[in-house]
């Protein structure tokens, strides 16, 4: 809540509202008190409302955690809190992962797993991604929970070596690992030689605005995978405007549709946009595959379509395991 509050705020700190007779930047605080629930009553609400009020009178633009404990938690606080969190659960293992299966429309193939990162809080609490990655993105530390999270998933592989339970597994990297691809790279290439792991189960997932913010380093670093024997997904794909001319640049073998194209048969608009890009990821050989199926009449629909797999709450839920052996294909 906290980050998505910080994101709101700053969002509106970067804009400029009006037209061009009139406008002005404006800005917002955004109070935040939690109640335990013996102090949900109107009196203490109504004294939260005060305190928030107050806050925003004298102290704008900023995020701030208010509760009886500690009536000021400013949002550089908590973020210090959060990096504090991060740096001991890097240095104390205390990350965790999750897999969630990609289930394939058309029968037959291997298993695919979609690797999710978790955090474990002080109490033994699962701690989503969305709740301590932007902390850890404005505090450059995400090129060690990329390396964190592909080692564990390559000694996870290798455990599998031999076994009947392998399967693909799709990791999302970040930005970092393009921008510092001078270290990452030559770290992952002695990784996958000392480990010994088949590069061929392997998919790389970035997002499509990672690929397209820097194109020429962007296209470097999936070459280079490329030659590994690592294979590209494209994550929320389609969601910019140049959604289809990615394709040219990179070789992708999957592309992960942004979820509002789940939606997409219901306008018109967004059909012939669905089916454009269907098309050419089609002549190109690439897989597709819809995220966020959360019933079956949109599975249904998307195999009518032509979509070639389907990941969701309605297909699976995450599932976490603490080693690969407890990994159960579904």
């Amino acid at each position: 809540i906290t980050a998505t509050a910080e994101r709101i705020r700053s969002a509106i700190d970067a804009e400029i509202f009006g037209d061009d007779k009139a406008s002005t930047p404006l800005t917002v605080t955004i109070a935040m008190v939690q109640l335990h629930e013996e102090e949900a009553n109107v009196t203490n609400l109504l004294k939260s409302i005060r305190l928030a009020e107050k806050t925003s009178r004298h102290e704008g633009n900023q995020v701030v955690l208010l509760n009886n404990e500690n009536p000021k938690l400013s949002s550089s606080e908590a973020d210090r809190l959060w990096l504090d969190r991060i740096k001991s659960s890097l240095e104390k293992n205390r990350f965790a992962l999750a897999y969630q299966s990609i289930a394939s429309l058309e029968g037959g193939g291997g298993e695919l797993y979609d690797v999710q990162l978790r955090m474990r809080g002080d109490q033994g609490e699962t701690i989503r991604p969305g709740e301590f990655l932007p902390t850890a993105e404005r505090h450059g530390l995400m090129d060690l929970i990329d390396q964190w999270v592909m080692r564990q998933v390559l000694l996870i592989m290798k455990e599998q070596l031999g076994g009947n339970k392998r399967g693909m597994m799709f990791i999302k990297l970040s930005k970092a690992a393009i921008d510092s691809s001078e270290t990452f790279l030559p770290w992952l290439k002695t990784t996958l030689d000392d480990l010994q792991v088949p590069a061929s189960e392997l998919a790389v997932a970035f997002d499509e605005e990672t690929l397209q913010f820097n194109t020429k380093k962007a296209t470097k670093v999936v070459n280079t995978l490329h030659d590994l024997g690592i294979k590209l997904a494209i994550h929320n794909f389609g969601a910019g405007r140049n959604s289809l001319q990615l394709l040219d640049l990179v070789p992708a073998s999957f592309v992960k549709l942004d979820p509002m194209f789940t939606e997409a048969l219901v306008s018109p608009e967004d059909n012939k946009r669905f089916s454009e890009t269907l098309s050419i990821a089609q002549s190109k050989n690439i897989k597709i595959i819809a995220s966020q199926v959360e019933d079956a009449n949109s599975m249904a629909r998307l195999w009518q379509s032509g979509v070639n797999y389907v990941q969701g709450y309605f297909v699976q839920e995450p599932e976490s395991v603490a080693r690969q052996s407890d990994l159960h294909v579904a």
